[in-house]
């Protein structure tokens, strides 16, 4: 799970690996519903299926590049070289 708060907007952003909850109330369906943003949310037998749209994307770089990364990383406040990618692929 990564949550990324959104400060303009008084909001944060739940990003999660699909996952099945046990509980299948119409009311928590509704409440997820409401705030997706990207994903699927399925009613199942066995409970609520939520689904997102998060794909891996795999790079590899030599050590030093990796330090490198690591340092800019820490160096813009990112928690991991992970975040400081999204950031600049973002940003692009």
């Amino acid at each position: 799970m990564r949550i990324t708060p959104q400060e303009e907007k008084e909001q944060f952003i739940v990003e999660i690996k699909p996952v099945l909850l046990t509980e299948s109330a119409q009311e928590i369906v509704e409440l997820l519903e409401s705030v997706l943003v990207s994903g699927k949310i399925n009613k199942r037998s066995r409970g609520i299926y939520i689904d997102s749209d998060l794909e891996v994307v795999r790079v590899k770089v030599s050590s030093n590049l990796k330090e490198e990364l690591q340092q800019k990383a820490k160096e813009l406040g990112k928690k991991n070289v992970e975040e400081l990618l999204l950031y600049a692929v973002q940003k692009v």
